[in-house]
This record gives C-alpha cells, sequence and structure tokens, in this order.
C-alpha cells in the first residue's frame, strides 16, 4: 500500500555523514606579546601580567600561563607598593623599573608567541582592544583612589596646622609645639611643621632647638631664603 508523501519532505537523503576527519580543530588566535607590554608599562603592570597569563593559555601553554601569575602578581603588588610608599625622589627609579618589567613582559613569551605562529601558518592575531580598555579600569582605579586619600591627608593637615595656631596665637606654645611634633612624623615634608616649631621654641625660650629644626629643614630645601633669614636672626639673637 502507498502512503501519500508528505507535504515539503525529501526523497533523497545524503549518502554520507560529514566525516570528523574534515572538521578543522578551534585554534584559540593569540594576542601580540608586544601590545601586552606596552598595556602592561601605562596599566601599572598588573594588567599585562594577568593578558600575559591568558594568552598563553591561548597558545596551550598552561603550566606557563601559571608560572606566569605565581611570579607576575607578587612583582606587580610589591611595585604598587614602592609606588605608594617610595618619595617622591625615587620616581626615576620606579618608572625604570616599570619599563624593565613590561619590557619583560613582551619579551619573555615571545619565543613561544612564533613557535605558535609557525604551528599554525597563516593565523591572524587576536584584537586586543577591548582587554586594553578593560585594562584601563584598573589605573584609573588606583589613581582615583590616591587621589581621594591625598585629598583626606591634606584636610587633616590643614586641621591640624590650625589646631597648631590657634594654641600659639593663645600662648599655649607647648600645646601648640606638640602638635606641631606629630605634624612633622605625619608629613615630613611639611615646611610649617619645622617653621612654626622653631617660631614656637623661640617662643618659649628654646633657640638651640629653634636652630635645629631649621638646619633639619634646610636639609630638605636649601634654597629656602626664608628659613636661611630665620636662621640667621636667631644666631644674631635678635
Amino acid at each position: 500500500m502507498d502512503y501519500p508523501k508528505e507535504v515539503g519532505m525529501q526523497e533523497s537523503f545524503p549518502a554520507d555523514f560529514i566525516s570528523t576527519d574534515s572538521v578543522k580543530p578551534f585554534v584559540a588566535r593569540p594576542w601580540s606579546p608586544l601590545y601586552i607590554g606596552v598595556i602592561a608599562y601605562f596599566c601599572l603592570l598588573l594588567p599585562g601580567v594577568l593578558l600575559m597569563s591568558l594568552n598563553y593559555r591561548r597558545m596551550q601553554q598552561l603550566s606557563k600561563a601559571r608560572y606566569s601569575l605565581l611570579i607576575g602578581v607578587p612583582l606587580s603588588v610589591v611595585y604598587l607598593g614602592l609606588l605608594v610608599y617610595l618619595p617622591e625622589s625615587a620616581d626615576w627609579a620606579l618608572k625604570a623599573a616599570q619599563m624593565a618589567l613590561a619590557f619583560g613582559l613582551a619579551a619573555v613569551p615571545y619565543n613561544d608567541y612564533r613557535n605558535y605562529h609557525a604551528k599554525y601558518p597563516g593565523l591572524v592575531n587576536a584584537s586586543l582592544i577591548k582587554p586594553a580598555l578593560l585594562s584601563l579600569i584598573f589605573p584609573l582605579t588606583i589613581l582615583g583612589g590616591d587621589y581621594l586619600y591625598s585629598r583626606h591627608r591634606e584636610h587633616e593637615k590643614q586641621q591640624m596646622l590650625s589646631v597648631a595656631l590657634e594654641a600659639y596665637r593663645s600662648e599655649r606654645y607647648r600645646e601648640a609645639l606638640n602638635t606641631l611634633k606629630a605634624i612633622r612624623r605625619e608629613f615630613p615634608a611639611e615646611r610649617l611643621g619645622y617653621i612654626n616649631s622653631a617660631i614656637a621654641y623661640e617662643a618659649v625660650g628654646q633657640k638651640d632647638s629653634a636652630r635645629i629644626l631649621v638646619v633639619d629643614w634646610l636639609k630638605q630645601a636649601p634654597n629656602d631664603e626664608d628659613a636661611r633669614a630665620l636662621l640667621r636672626q636667631f644666631n644674631s639673637g635678635s
């Protein structure tokens, strides 16, 4: 018995299924290590370390991906700590270290990168535009936090200077000296912590202590002519 054909039913079928040998395996496209080094330099290293590790994974180098994190992340944290706590006079050394580490992030995986391209000729690099934009979040967050912290510290310093000034004007010299001592401890580069302390010491008759503080300040700022004039005044006894 013949059954009617359903509408749209094909009368013939493929003779053979697609062979798995004809299916090309997925090959991840790598990022250029040179661009990763550039991102590391401008984004305070850590994003470059993460991108280098991810790039190793793209190139099927899982052990190197792990080692790059184990070595790179602590180095980046140490660099950030030095960036925060070292004085401004050490900026040149930090810049040199940042450049050297960024160069290392570009140079170390470059041989693996070339071998990967040799293994898969004609492979085009993946775009780093989105990772680069995401990497910018890190330095912007660090710089924003540093700015807010600096504003907070500046406000704290100004409050302490106001307390010391009010105590000095009220002839509470010991209170003023204690506050100024705290300022020198918390803000060792603050000029008024030394100069106002010297003036307060002179007010209580301790000119030797006043001279010592002015000399200490001049070691930091040898071109401060007002401080030199104050020191000459203390030395002359006037």
